[in-house]
């Protein structure tokens, strides 16, 4: 079993039987249709990308910020419950009151700095595709020679 990119929603597959992606159900074969300029990649976050417009692949020096909310990590229930009981036990209720809002879901912005011309502007900013939050990566379908140049840099 090969993993394709598909060329029609760019996403790493493994084709059926049929040879039909499992993401957008289309034909991997039969690529009329299909933009064959674009691909996917994945950026990592707070990188310093090459001044190559991520849509068309021109030359820029214009950067666009596209950023994304993920959850961080919380405490497991068991870890709460015994937390609770510790410092009601300890310190008492009015600090466990005060120190519970410390549980609270750690939320983190993830950041990247996109190049973007000002032609590929006007039709708003790149469409984010993917939020890798354990490695700290975006996923953009992106033009391929953006997606060179960045190799070329790395």
């Amino acid at each position: 079993m090969n993993i394709i990119e598909c060329p029609h929603c760019y996403t790493r597959v493994a084709a059926r039987s049929d040879d039909s992606c499992p993401a957008c159900q289309q034909n991997t074969i039969e690529t009329s249709g299909a933009d064959r300029s674009k691909t996917q990649t994945s950026v990592p976050v707070q990188s310093a990308l090459p001044p190559v417009c991520c849509q068309c692949g021109v030359s820029t020096h214009r950067y666009v910020e596209v950023s994304a909310t993920v959850a961080g990590n919380a405490p497991s229930p068991l870890a709460r419950f015994v937390t609770f009981l510790l410092m009601v036990s300890i310190v008492g209720f009015f600090l466990f009151e005060k120190e519970s809002r410390g549980f609270q879901r750690r939320r983190d912005r993830l950041r990247v700095r996109m190049p973007q011309c000002d032609v590929c502007a006007q039709n708003g900013p790149p469409v984010l595709e993917y939020v890798d939050s354990e490695n700290y990566r975006m996923t953009f379908v992106v033009d391929r020679a953006f997606k060179d140049a960045i190799v070329s840099v790395a």
